[in-house]
C-alpha cells in the first residue's frame, strides 16, 4: 500500500494533478506544466508548487489556507472561437477565502472569468475576499461584457494584489477597469495599458509611468507618480501626499450627443490638515467644487 501511494504521487508529480476534484493532504511539488479543466483543486492548507504553467481551462483552485506557487504562468484566459467569428476568452478561477490564503505567479497573471456576477446577475462570486495574490509578470484581464469600464471581471474584495516584478509589469483590462481594493506596488515599474484602477494603499507607494485611477484612498500614506495621473472619479487623501510629476488631468474629452465635445473627470478630496497635493504640471479639471447636479452645498 505504501508503494502504491509512493507511486501515484510520484506519478502526479511527473504527469500533473487528475482533472477532477482533487484534495491535497501534503505538500506537493510538479515539475511540469499543469493542465486543470474541470472540479476544485483543494489545497487545503497545504503548499502546492508547479514548476511551470498552471493552465486553467475550467474549475477552480481553492487556496483553503495554503499557498499556490507558479513559477511560470497562470493562465485562465484561454481563447475560443465564438460563432461570429470572434475571438472570445474562458478559464477557471482562484478561491482566496481565509486569511492565510497566499498565491505567487512568477509569471503573467491571465484572467477572463467575472469575479462578481454569475450568469444570472446574482452576487455569488466574490472570490477573492483574503489573503495575497503577487504577481511578477503581467496582469491581463479578458473580461469583456460589451461595456467600458464596468466594474466587473477581475474584482478583489479583499485580497491584497503585489506587484513584485524585477522589470517592467504591464496592467491590461479589457473593459479598462480593474478593482484591486487593497494593492501594493514593490516594483514602481508599472505601465498601465489604457486601464483605470480602484483602490487603497497600505503604504506609501511610487509609480514610475502614468496612472489611471477611477478611485483611491491614500489612507495618510503618500503616493508619488512619477509620470501623469488621469482621474475619473475620486481620490481621498485622508490625511496623505499626491505627489504627479507630470500633469493631474481630471477633466477627460468625452462627445457629447450633439457631437460637441464634453468633459468628465473626478475630483479631490482633502478635509484633512495634513492633506497636500503637488503637481508639476498642468492642473485639469472640470467638476464643480461646491455643487452637486441638484444644487446641493455638498462637495
Amino acid at each position: 500500500v505504501e508503494n502504491d501511494a509512493q507511486l501515484n504521487k510520484l506519478s502526479i508529480e511527473t504527469y500533473g494533478l487528475p482533472d477532477e476534484d482533487y484534495t491535497l493532504t501534503e505538500d506537493m511539488t510538479l515539475y511540469a506544466n499543469v493542465y486543470h479543466s474541470n472540479g476544485t483543486i483543494n489545497l487545503n492548507g497545504h503548499s502546492l508548487t508547479i514548476l511551470g504553467d498552471l493552465v486553467l481551462e475550467g474549475g477552480g483552485v481553492k487556496i483553503n489556507g495554503g499557498q499556490l506557487n507558479i513559477k511560470g504562468d497562470y493562465n485562465a484566459a484561454i481563447p475560443v472561437t465564438n460563432s461570429d467569428g470572434t475571438t472570445g476568452y474562458k478559464g477557471g478561477y482562484l478561491d482566496m477565502g481565509n486569511v492565510n490564503d497566499k498565491v505567487s505567479v512568477s509569471g503573467d497573471f491571465n484572467t477572463c472569468i467575472d469575479y462578481i456576477y454569475d450568469y444570472d446577475f446574482n452576487d455569488v462570486y466574490s472570490y477573492l475576499n483574503k489573503g495575497i495574490l503577487e504577481i511578477g509578470g503581467n496582469l491581463n484581464d479578458f473580461y469583456n461584457n460589451g461595456s467600458s469600464y464596468s466594474d466587473r471581471g477581475l474584482c478583489s474584495k479583499g485580497t491584497k494584489f503585489i506587484f513584485n516584478g524585477t522589470g517592467n509589469q504591464t496592467v491590461t483590462a479589457a473593459d479598462g477597469l480593474l478593482n484591486f481594493k487593497n494593492v501594493e506596488f514593490n516594483n514602481s515599474d508599472i505601465t498601465f495599458k489604457n486601464t483605470e484602477i480602484t483602490c487603497y494603499i497600505e503604504k506609501d507607494e511610487i509609480v514610475n509611468g502614468d496612472l489611471y485611477i477611477r478611485e483611491i484612498d491614500l489612507n495618510g500614506h503618500k503616493l508619488t507618480v512619477n509620470g501623469n495621473l488621469q482621474l475619473r472619479n475620486k481620490i481621498t487623501l485622508n490625511g496623505g501626499e499626491l505627489y504627479i510629476a507630470g500633469d493631474y488631468n481630471a477633466a477627460i474629452p468625452v462627445t457629447n450627443s450633439d457631437g460637441t465635445t464634453g468633459y468628465t473627470g473626478g475630483y479631490l478630496n482633502m478635509n484633512n490638515v495634513n492633506d497636500k497635493v503637488s503637481v508639476t504640471g498642468d492642473f485639469n479639471t472640470c467638476i464643480d467644487y461646491i455643487y452637486d447636479y441638484d444644487f446641493n452645498d455638498v462637495y
